[in-house]
């Protein structure tokens, strides 16, 4: 009887678990409008040391001026409006936890491709809020 009552608990709490799980799991939600581009450290003269102890990591800003409130800053991967939206020099920008704000257009390259012509990632928004990104494949040239 001991038995049956563990195997039956057990089961139940499998049961229980599985079906919670199932539900639990979310996609990511797809975020349309966007695309990535890189800091471009050497345009900017920022070493490579600078680059790695966080002092030439670019500011961002809460609107397009330097006189507007910094937000903080960026590391190299920037979440930028597709296609871009540029005001002042400066390009709007999707920051990692979901806030907008706005970067030197100078501090940009593209990402993963020679131009800025076409979109090099796609963005998602997981479960927490936090932006994430997948990069598109590049193909091979000559193909």
């Amino acid at each position: 009887m001991r038995r049956l009552v563990m195997a039956l608990g057990t089961a139940a709490g499998l049961a229980t678990m599985f079906s919670h799980g199932v539900e639990a799991v979310e996609v990511d939600k797809v975020i349309d409008g966007y695309n990535c581009m890189l800091v471009d450290y050497k345009a900017l003269n920022v070493t490579d040391e600078e680059a790695f102890n966080g002092t030439g990591l670019q500011p961002v800003y809460a609107g397009p001026t330097e006189e507007s409130k910094k937000l903080g800053t960026t590391g190299s991967m920037v979440y930028v409006e597709w296609p871009l939206n540029k005001v002042n020099g400066f390009v709007r920008m999707l920051r990692p936890n979901g806030e907008h704000a706005w970067i030197h257009e100078i501090a940009l390259k593209p990402f993963g491709k020679a131009d800025a012509s076409s979109v090099s990632c796609t963005l998602s928004q997981n479960a927490k809020g936090r932006i994430l990104f997948k990069p598109l494949e590049v193909p091979p040239a000559g193909r």
